[in-house]
């Protein structure tokens, strides 16, 4: 399996970036949107997870520009303007993997500040600028329901709006200032069945009593009877929380090392029980706190609050 680690910056600690505190209410047209855009991309959600909560989008199309960051992760935590209204899970609800978003993208010196449109809803993002383009972390803000006037449209109507436009073939829809703020429908993801498998729910996992210890208590993994190996290199290994089992194969996350803690993912034959593989990234990894998320073809750890990405 080839291993590949995604590097974050603190989540919640991003340096300046220009954004709006609150949500945009004064009249912005579409042309002057896609005018204004540095980058304008198509991207389709590969990842929803409600319970950290965290979004992954992922770029298939330029309409404007080269965009280089081309798998975008999102801390979906929100600003104190999401918190006033509730707005992380409504935007939550109203996203599902595969599902089409259009991204209007400017830049600054200082980083990255972005409008997403998918199915009448908008959003707002930013992210610092990083050294490496691909270990960017974007940060939701808020919704913007006024941008409804902006368009409120499907996606795909949209996206052949932006292409006619920027190609001189296409008049494009005027500020509707009658237009109600608000959000696009809910996507109903109860009637998509890999959707629901995506949208990691580690209650829906049944688990050897013994990983986790009673009522999730840490427990460590040691050799004796029931286990071929050493779980972590001085003999102990801390198992904060339950992992994720698929198949024959158990996927966890855990403190390693005795005196110089550091993460590592281990993968365990369940018939077995032995180490099919571990990653640590060279003992640079931060120790595990939550349990790993399966979506294939990723694993996702939660690193010390920071996200890895294997796959």
């Amino acid at each position: 399996m080839l291993c590949r680690r995604v590097v974050l910056a603190a989540l919640l600690l991003l340096p300046t970036v220009p954004a709006a505190d609150a949500a945009f209410s004064a009249a912005l047209s579409l042309q002057k949107t896609i005018k204004d855009a540095k980058f304008i991309v198509s991207a389709k959600v590969e990842l929803v997870d409600a319970d950290k909560p965290a979004v992954i989008l992922v770029v298939d199309e330029d309409l404007k520009g080269k965009f280089p960051i081309r798998r975008l992760l999102i801390n979906m935590t929100g600003d104190d303007d999401a918190k006033k209204f509730d707005h992380t899970p409504l935007i939550l609800k109203r996203l599902a993997p595969k599902l089409p978003v259009v991204l209007f993208i400017t830049e600054n010196e200082n980083g990255h500040v972005a409008f997403a449109y998918t199915n009448g809803t908008w959003f707002q993002m930013i992210a610092a600028k990083a050294a490496d383009p691909q270990k960017t972390v974007f940060k939701f803000t808020h919704g913007e329901p006024y941008l409804r006037r902006t368009f409120k449209g499907t996606t795909e109507e949209i996206k052949k709006l932006i292409i006619d436009g920027l190609a001189g073939k296409a008049k494009l829809p005027a500020v509707n200032s009658k237009e109600a703020p608000g959000f696009g429908p809910e996507v109903n993801q109860g009637t998509d069945k890999e959707a629901q498998a995506r949208v990691f729910r580690p209650t829906s996992l049944a688990l050897p009593a013994q990983w986790a210890g009673a009522a999730r208590k840490p427990a460590q993994l040691q050799a004796d009877q029931k286990w071929a190996h050493i779980v972590g290199d001085q003999g102990v290994g801390v198992v904060i929380s339950t992992p994720a089992v698929s198949g024959k194969q158990a996927y966890l996350s855990v403190a390693d090392g005795a005196i110089a803690r550091y993460g590592v993912l281990y993968c365990i034959d369940l018939e077995t029980r032995k180490t099919v593989w571990t990653f640590d990234a060279g003992k640079t990894m931060k120790q595990g706190c939550s349990s790993p998320v399966l979506a294939t073809p990723a694993l996702y750890s939660l690193q010390d609050f920071l996200p890895a990405a294997l796959e």
